[in-house]
């Protein structure tokens, strides 16, 4: 589920409301966390419900290229075919993922992400994050600072 979908299927009018976000935290698997740190969670994010630029901007996770790595138009790399290659430094919108992927007897971590080339192409697809052997292509960045409008 997009991070637009969850949010659609959790808001009430134009927010989150805080009960929902706090159900929400507490349901994740593979973490623990009472209803108090729940509170406190979404309280830290926004009082009195969650905007969806708070939510989008929680829950969205970017990457930089750090080599080149192709943008795939499948998980499985031995059944995809290449987009195009991601550019150094080109930012990565989180879509899916990350997830960890079996090849050839080993174990990569892939994630399906949007970026956009210096020439302006926007793609979606699959990435690899770190390669079998370890190699990192992508690390983990805060969100980018909006492009300054261009001077005329």
């Amino acid at each position: 589920m997009s991070p637009q979908e969850l949010f659609d299927k959790l808001k009430d009018g134009d927010k989150i409301p805080e009960k929902a976000f706090c159900k929400l935290l507490q349901s994740l698997e593979g973490l623990s966390i009472s209803a108090e740190h729940a509170q406190l969670i979404s309280r830290k994010i926004e009082a009195d419900g969650i905007s969806k630029d708070a939510f989008i901007k929680f829950v969205v996770i970017y990457y930089k290229v750090l080599k080149t790595i192709a943008f795939t138009d499948g998980v499985d790399i031995s059944k995809c075919k290449t987009l195009r290659k991601g550019e150094d430094g080109e930012i990565i919108e989180v879509l899916e993922g990350p997830q960890t992927v079996a090849y050839e007897g080993s174990e990569m971590i892939r994630i399906r992400g949007r970026g956009t080339a210096k020439s302006g192409t926007v793609t979606e697809g699959w990435l690899t994050v770190s390669g079998s052997k370890g190699t990192p292509f992508l690390e983990k960045v805060n969100k980018p600072p909006a492009a300054a409008p261009a001077k005329k």
